[in-house]
C-alpha cells in the first residue's frame, strides 16, 4: 500500500449474500438474503528470493441490508481466511 509495501492490498466491494437453514427460525423462515458494501484487506506473505508470495490472510468487513427472508441477512459481517 502506498510507499512500496505491495504485500498489502485494500479494496472496496459490493456484496450479495444468501443462506439457507433446514430448520425454521422463530419467524418461520429458512433463508435470508442481504446486499450491501464492504472493504477487504489481503496481506500476502511467505515469499522468498525465488518465489512470489505463497500465502495470504484475508479480512473482509461488510454491512448488509436485508432484502428477503430472516433478519440474519442484515447487519455487520466480518470474515477472515488464512490460506497457507
Amino acid at each position: 500500500m502506498g510507499g512500496g509495501d505491495s504485500r498489502l492490498v485494500l479494496f472496496p466491494h459490493a456484496v450479495l449474500g444468501a443462506d439457507y437453514n433446514s430448520e425454521r427460525t422463530a419467524s418461520g423462515k429458512q433463508s435470508s438474503v442481504g446486499a450491501g458494501v464492504g472493504v477487504s484487506m489481503r496481506f500476502w506473505f511467505r515469499e522468498d528470493r525465488d518465489h512470489a508470495p505463497r500465502s495470504y490472510l484475508d479480512l473482509s468487513l461488510q454491512y448488509r441490508a436485508r432484502l428477503a427472508g430472516d433478519d440474519r441477512g442484515k447487519g455487520v459481517f466480518l470474515r477472515a481466511a488464512l490460506v497457507f
